[in-house]
């Protein structure tokens, strides 16, 4: 994978969809489940590269709108549309459902997956484009039922055809060196000392159970019902770290204050098996000696 956190602020893979194959660059999201691509038709996408599905062999360029489990979000002489909302709800995508072969190597077999092309992206005024170039589109790798159209994601048409053996992916990231994306397992030249399990609580997304938040070794002293009122998820879509405003203050007020010493100010977030150090480099940005941007809200 390519990308970083202070710059991009995104991580992506190179994907060739179709036949002949072309080549996107596609966000890698736990936080989503669909592929989403921007169609050679629409005119609102930005200067990003476009799939375009009537130069490829291989797809179905549209679906009944009664092929699916679930009501379509519209449907336009019984084409399936969907509506697909994105980037924190600040650009929603308008355009339709068809399907294509996908493959993100050479040695990772192309499969048939259901995709959206977007036909129209819609930006929140102000909040600037979604997906920052490179990036074309979105690949998804949550759970089914997450899917505007219920369908399985990239990984899980893998499996379960039998392309990789165990039902486990990982991700390698670094500041500003790219990552690795694993299929199919973990490779242990990747990490030091044991794997760190904590358990889905929830299979809606990757839903993980906050038990407390340290500063400087002190608890910030809020219950662990707050963390996880509203689902702490595992989402490699965004560079930031959002967390309830009753934790929010607290950490902002200590970093802030040990700016110019901010490497020596320790950031501890529980989960239910395991702590993991975050240090505030990651949450914040420093400028210069004297002042710093926060990357967290």
């Amino acid at each position: 994978m390519k990308g970083d956190i202070n710059t991009l602020q995104a991580f992506y893979i190179q994907a060739a969809l179709g036949s002949p194959p072309q080549t996107l660059n596609l966000l890698v999201d736990t936080g989503s489940t669909d592929l989403i691509v921007p169609s050679s038709n629409c005119s609102s996408c930005g200067s990003i590269r476009h799939y375009n599905s009537y130069s490829s062999t291989t797809s179905i360029s549209s679906y009944s709108c009664s092929a699916f489990s679930v009501p379509c979000s519209f449907c336009y002489v019984d084409s399936c549309g969907v509506g697909d909302v994105y980037g924190g709800g600040e650009s929603t995508g308008v355009g339709f459902i068809s399907s294509d072969l996908l493959s993100l190597s050479s040695n990772i077999p192309r499969v048939k997956v259901i995709l959206s092309q977007i036909l129209f992206e819609s930006v929140t005024e102000g909040s600037g484009p979604f997906i920052p170039p490179p990036i074309d589109g979105i690949i998804g790798l949550s759970y089914t039922q997450n899917s505007v159209t219920r369908s399985p994601n990239f990984f899980d048409v893998l499996y379960s055809q039998g392309a990789v053996s165990d039902n486990v992916f990982a991700h390698c990231l670094s500041n500003d060196r790219g990552g690795k994306l694993i299929l199919g397992g973990v490779v242990d030249s990747y990490y030091s000392g044991q794997i760190a399990w904590t358990p889905i609580i929830q299979q809606s997304w990757f839903v993980v159970n906050v038990t407390d938040m340290r500063v400087s070794n002190q608890s910030l002293g809020v219950s662990y019902k707050v963390y996880n009122r509203d689902d702490a998820i595992v989402d490699s879509g965004t560079a930031q770290f959002i967390i309830p405003q009753a934790a929010y203050q607290a950490i902002k007020t200590s970093l802030l204050k040990n700016c110019s010493h901010i490497i020596y100010t320790e950031c501890v977030t529980f989960l239910q098996t395991k702590l993991f150090l975050i240090m505030p480099t990651a949450l914040i940005l420093l400028v210069s000696k004297l002042k710093c941007t926060q990357i967290f809200k």
